[in-house]
């Protein structure tokens, strides 16, 4: 398998017939490749400012909370959810 640069920054994979090739990673000059998954997360992140807001609200309140039973894994599957909606078209269209 070789990496070629394809577009923007991304590394592509090519298999070795040279037919196939995918966008896998981010590569900046002199750095090791990044996960697009992050840099994409939060280009995402204004979209989901609801959710982040309904989960911070939950954490004011269960700070209050003295009996300890309160949670808020709800609001933060909510908001990571509103996230991944966002990133995987984004994401799986630079793997196809």
């Amino acid at each position: 398998m070789a990496y070629l640069v394809c577009g923007a920054g991304w590394l592509r994979l090519k298999s070795r017939n040279g037919k196939r090739e995918k966008c896998v990673a981010w590569l900046w000059a002199d750095e090791e490749p990044v996960d697009p998954k992050k840099y994409l997360e939060e280009r995402c992140k204004p979209q989901c400012v609801k959710p982040l807001y309904e989960y911070e609200k939950c954490v004011k309140r269960v700070e209050k909370d003295d009996t300890g039973h309160k949670h808020c894994t709800g609001q933060y599957f909510d908001y990571w959810s509103c996230i991944d909606k966002c990133v995987a078209p984004k994401l799986l269209e630079k793997l196809k």
